[in-house]
């Protein structure tokens, strides 16, 4: 058989052939072992933090993640979450799941016994610019930018005194580089969280905004 204008021979390809695919499905097993252990981490890692009652998963697509509910103790009257991990497993997908998503992604919503009055958020500077670029209503926010662990936040709330409260509750998060949008919303008496999901960070992070969320 000629290939780019060289001959080679059957055995040859088929040879070629033979380790493509082994190393496909070597790529394939390990990277989906290391998927489900990352998810099993991210999972055990959150009940850590919300010390639920009762929970609910529901795995999506196999490796791909899961999504749970949360029956929680006071301060919070339930929690969600949702977790999905890259391609790994994909020599194929992998490239394409990296440029789209970027990183492995852990979403969890609290709901804490008490309500807040205004919507306010904290964003990671690239995510807001090149993910959101927007918010609804973004006219009627203050807006102001800080700078944590060399990693910079663009800070929106209805006023300065929430401003303020937003930038010194950042800087109590243990882990604020694997944040990227925090947003309180009043309409459903919800807290949103995306960060990284790090091992040894979720528990960190979760508890202790549960903890500042009820003001403790």
């Amino acid at each position: 058989m000629e290939l780019f204008g060289r001959f080679i021979p059957t055995q040859t390809l088929f040879f070629i052939f033979i380790v493509v695919i082994g190393i496909l499905m070597l790529v394939y097993f390990r990277n989906r072992k290391y998927n489900l252990a990352l998810l099993t981490i991210v999972s055990k890692e959150l009940e850590a933090a919300l010390q639920p009652t009762d929970q609910t998963y529901t795995w999506i697509g196999g490796t791909v993640g899961f999504k749970a509910e949360y029956q929680t103790p006071n301060p919070l009257r339930k929690a969600e979450a949702t977790a999905t991990m890259l391609s790994r497993q994909s020599l194929l997908f992998y490239p394409i799941s990296k440029v789209l998503l970027g990183n492995d992604r852990l979403f969890v919503v609290i709901y804490p016994t008490e309500r807040f009055r205004r919507e306010a958020h904290i964003i990671e500077r690239w995510y807001y610019r090149l993910r959101l670029q927007t918010l609804e209503n973004e006219a009627d926010f203050i807006r102001k930018t800080v700078t944590v662990r060399n990693k910079t936040f663009d800070l929106f709330s209805s006023d300065n005194a929430g401003i303020e409260k937003l930038s010194a509750w950042l800087t109590r998060l243990p882990n604020p580089e694997l944040i990227k949008h925090v947003a309180f919303v009043p309409e459903n008496g919800s807290v949103y969280l995306y960060m990284i999901p790090k091992p040894d960070a979720i528990t960190q992070t979760v508890s202790t905004m549960t903890r500042l969320t009820a003001g403790k």
